[in-house]
Parts: C-alpha cells; structure tokens; sequence
C-alpha cells in the first residue's frame, strides 16, 4: 500500500477527450458491439445487380454470402436486401416499405443499417459483390446514387456500402459522395444495428446540422435517429464499424464468486448443483427478492449478500415484500438497502441499485455490471466466476453449473493500448508513458524494469482507470540514474485477477544526460495520434507551427504548458502520409524547438 501511495504522486493521469466511442461490453447482443469511426476511401464496385434502375420500395432479395459471417452470435451465408438502406438476416424477410430497421417489430433476425429511410432510385442499382481472398474477404452491398423520397431532387445523390469482413465478423458502414438539397431538419434515418427484435439495438444518434463525424451513440430509444439535410452529411470516405466482443460464460472458470442482478426482483430460485468451494454470491435488484438457495453442494456457501432497492414488486405477483434469504445459516448473509457504489462511472448510478444489461450503457437509472461486480468483488472478495443479468423478473431455477449471461471481462482487450514508450529526460532520469484507448475492468499496471532483458523487477504499480469510454494518458518517471541500457515491461491487471502483458521499451540511458531533450513526440511514425510532451521550466502561452516538407504551415495550434512536464495530445488522422515538422515558439526557452512527425 506505501508503494501505491508514493506512486500517485510519481504519475500523471490525463483523459483526453476524442470523437471515437469506446466498447461496449454483452454476450449474444447487438449493443454489446464496440464502436468506432474513422476517415476512410469510398472504393465503389462493380458486382451482380440486386435491384434494377427504376425501383422504390422493391420486394426484398435474399443474396448469398459465400463465406460463413457471424452476426448476433449466429453464423448466416445469406442476407436479404432492402432497398431502403439496409440488410437483415434469417428466414423473416423485411417489409418493402420498412423505413426503420432498427425500431421495427418485424421479425427478422438481426438488421445493419446505412440509410434506413424511405430511398429511391435516380435510375441507378443497387449491388454485392466479394472482394479478397479466404480467410480475409469482404462481402459488400452497394447502393448507387440513390435518394431519400422526401427530397427527391437534382443534386441529392447518397452514395454508400455495407461491408461484411470474414474471420473477425467486422461490420463496416463506408459513405462516398453525398449529397442533400433540404435546409430543414426534417428527414431523419436509422443507422446502425438491430438484434433478434428491437429491444437490442446498436444506433448513431445526431439531432444537429453538422457532419456525421459528430454522431454519438445515446441509446435513450431503439428510435433514435441522425439527423440528414445539406449541412449534415456523411464527409465521403467516413466509415462507421461495429466489432464484436468475445466472451466466454466465465470470467474465471476457478472464481468462486456468482453474481444474479435484474431489474424487477421476484423469486430467486438458485441450485447449487456444482463443488465450488468457499462459493460467495451476490443478488442485485431494484425491487424486493425473495432468495431460496438450495442443492447439493449449498453447504459449500461462505457468504450470500444483497444489495440494491427494496422497492414493493407489484411486477412479479407478489405483494410488497422486504428481501428475504433463505436456505443458508443467516449469519452468513447480509441486506444492503442502496449502498454507495465502490466504482463511480459516468453511466451508471453512484449506489447499487439494479443492473440488467450486459453492455456497459445505462437505463432507467441503474448500474452498470461493471459497478455491481466491482461492488461485491470489494466486499466479498475472491475472484468472479460468472455474471447472470436480466430485466424481468426471475422464474424458474438457476443453475450454478449453467453459468451466466455476461462477463465483466471481455477477452478481446480488456486494455486497448495506443502505445508504451521509453524516453530520456534531463539529469539522466527516464520517462515512461502509455496511453489506452479504452478500458474495461481496469485495476492497476505494474511497471517492471530490467537491465538485461530477462530478470525483470517491479518499479511501480499505477492504478488504472477501472472502465473508462475515452483515452488515458499515464506518465511515470524512473528517477534511478543508471547507465546500462534499459528495458522496461508493462502489465494491466483487472480486478478479477487475470492480467496482459505488453512488449518491452528499450531506452539507451548512455543518451540520458544534462542536455537531453526537454521535447518528445510519440508515438512516431503514427496513424492517428500524436503526443507531445514537453518540459517547461516556466509557465506559458506556445504557438506550434505544423509545416510540410516544402516549409509550407498546414497547421497552428495554441497551447498552455505549466511549469514541468506536460503531455499534449493531437489527432492527425486526417493528415496526407508523408513526414512533418512541428516547431514551438513562445516565452518558454526550450533546448530544442522542433519535432519531425511521420505520418504513415
């Protein structure tokens, strides 16, 4: 614990905001898809023709996939194609004049919407083909120059593709040239995903008149909209993707804690029918629960806690009821009427009152699953097995040996990391930095040093951000003064113990000295983010100037350092690959004025 404390005040959390939403996190659920957007090239194809020239609202067409594609946890090799932006799958066809994909009741499958509104032909196709080779191609479904039917006019062509990736079952929206004549806010389309009915969904969400780059993801309503006229628009080339996160019905085959949460509470019937030694459980509801614990190895129970609301059920036939448990000796039990959260979330409730979705969103004022197992994982200790999570109220019986629904860990980075970088600093000191991308379940990194690659040895433990939707910067400073080379290891732990560890840095500390660079940019060459960190002996007002490598300013930026370190963090996806230089000018003197950027 001393280590922990001296470390907080060695290290620099900074979370910078960006435009990119992180993931969500649900098992067999649409809304569990993580998503991300970035500025792309619309390629257009040319394949078999779905729809001929002329159509408006066409009988939907089932097309083949020549692949096995993954969607909603179920493996299709065929879609149905609707002309009015979207596609679904399985043996429910879409309505011809089914303009919401999303919010409608129609019985298909699952739905991926790019434009699901009431669209046209301007005697233009729409069409599939597949591109690449096994294991890595793409089916694409293509709409040409098409045009939502209440703006039916010259110059209000759409232009975009819904694109299926093999092996990763990645979905791909990519928009090229589009265009709109109306000035008013009164055309609205559905975009994004649609589970087994439309009580899952995945949807943007944009009710202003500016880009599409600036949609969000609110998931208020299955409903939602974005909004399109001429000054909201996709940029050609914006690609929206959806990724599935991959789960398994355990966090930890051998934990021994199991948690049941929901929202409307009920009767609990839990059987014990596997030999979980020193099993823990935890019950979390927003209405009263009546808990009967049985089975065989029920003697195996150490420790059985509620916690959440005792509202009176008036949703499960019962009468009003205080939560009762029973089945196992009442000194091993414990009733906590809306206790304090031991994890705070931006999107969940700051008490434990009630969770029932996998995802990491928030309704109806509940928490997130990843507050109630962090909540019973503090008081009851030991390791999650499992997570079991609904809405309505609990029937039948659940078995321990079946499992749960949703895990607090995705096995698909739990930490995304954008880089982990060793730099020198002046009087032969180092800095070690990381950013994440997102984190879900975060505990702490250990930091590890090793003067010859091999015996490595712990230098610091920084807490992580637990689940967290936007970057994180961490920065820490090894102030051993040391000579030989050094390599540094990063490992991410989450809070139910399993952990990653990333490659190692390699820093020359031959190169640390008294006139070592008081400016570093990183990651370099980068994609697109760039950090600058700069160290100031003053604090002050700079003005950096981005040139090309004809000396031409293609870009200023103002920014405020304070006296020491200080990390700035710039996005350069939208700048042309080539190499880049950044020169610093202001009141504070540095050593070096300049950093070369390249830009992959």
């Amino acid at each position: 614990m001393k280590k922990i404390n001296k470390i907080k005040t060695q290290f620099t959390l900074l979370v910078v905001l960006t435009l990119f939403l992180a993931p969500k996190v649900a098992t067999a659920q649409v809304s569990g898809y993580a998503f991300s957007e970035t500025a792309g090239t619309y390629s257009p194809i040319v394949g078999t023709t779905v729809h001929a020239a002329g159509w408006t609202d066409p009988a939907p067409v089932s097309v083949p996939i020549p692949f096995s594609f993954t969607f909603n946890s179920v493996a299709y090799n065929a879609c149905s194609v609707n002309g009015n932006g979207y596609i679904t799958f399985g043996a429910t066809a879409s309505l011809a004049n089914g303009y919401q994909p999303i919010s409608g009741a129609t019985g298909y499958a699952g739905a991926i919407s790019a434009l699901g509104l009431d669209l046209v032909s301007n005697a233009s196709t729409i069409e599939y083909t597949t591109t690449g080779v096994s294991p890595n191609r793409v089916f694409v479904v293509q709409w040409n120059n098409c045009r939502r039917s209440a703006n039916n006019a010259a110059g209000a062509d759409w232009n975009f593709q819904i694109r299926l990736l093999e092996t990763s079952n990645v979905i791909q929206v990519i928009y090229g040239a589009c265009a709109a004549t109306n000035a008013t806010n009164t055309v609205v389309a559905q975009i994004g995903l649609r589970g087994a009915n439309n009580a899952d969904w995945n949807a943007r969400y944009l009710n202003s008149a500016t880009s599409w780059a600036n949609s969000t993801n609110a998931n208020i309503i299955n409903s939602q909209t974005v909004l399109s006229r001429n000054t909201a628009l996709p940029p050609s080339g914006r690609t929206f993707i959806w990724t599935p996160a991959l789960f398994t019905n355990s966090c930890d085959p051998n934990g021994n804690l199991i948690i049941y949460s929901n929202y409307d509470g009920g009767v609990l019937n839990i059987n014990v029918d596997q030999n979980i030694p020193n099993l823990k459980i935890g019950i979390c509801s927003y209405e009263g629960v009546t808990i009967n614990i049985a089975g065989t190895y029920v003697g195996n129970v150490t420790a059985v806690r509620y916690a959440g609301y005792n509202g009176a059920n008036a949703h499960c036939s019962m009468s009003a009821i205080n939560t009762t448990i029973n089945g196992v000796p009442a000194g091993i039990t414990s009733i906590n009427i809306y206790p304090p959260s031991t994890i705070i979330v931006p999107n969940g409730s700051s008490n434990i009152v009630c969770a029932y979705q996998c995802n990491l969103g928030n309704n109806g004022g509940c928490n997130t699953t990843g507050q109630v197992a962090h909540y019973f994982l503090t008081h009851l200790g030991g390791t999650l097995r499992y997570q079991m999570a609904q809405y309505g109220c609990w029937s039948g019986t659940q078995l321990v040996s079946t499992g749960g629904n949703c895990c607090l860990v995705a096995q698909a980075l739990p930490v995304e990391l954008s880089y982990f970088s060793a730099h020198c600093t002046t009087n032969n000191q180092a800095v070690i930095s990381w950013e994440t991308a997102s984190e879900i379940n975060n505990h702490y990194f250990t930091l590890e040093r090793s003067t010859d690659g091999i015996v490595f040895e712990e230098i610091a433990v920084v807490p992580g951000a637990g689940t967290s939707s936007q970057p994180s910067l961490y920065r820490y400073t090894d102030t051993e003064q040391l000579t030989e080379t050094s390599y540094y290891r990063l490992r991410q732990t989450d809070y139910n113990g399993q952990s990653e560890t990333f490659p190692v840095r390699v820093l020359e500390r031959s190169a640390c000295t008294e006139s070592s660079t008081q400016l570093i940019g990183f990651p370099n060459p980068t994609k697109d983010r760039f950090v600058v960190q700069l160290s100031a002996k003053e604090e002050g007002e700079m003005q950096i100037y981005w040139s090309d490598l004809h000396g031409k300013i293609i870009r200023t930026e103002r920014v405020f350092a304070v006296k020491g370190w200080n990390s700035f963090a710039f996005d350069v996806s939208e700048l042309p690959a080539g190499s880049y230089t950044l020169n610093f000018d202001g009141f504070i003197p540095l050593e070096q004025n300049h950093l070369l950027l390249i830009k992959e």
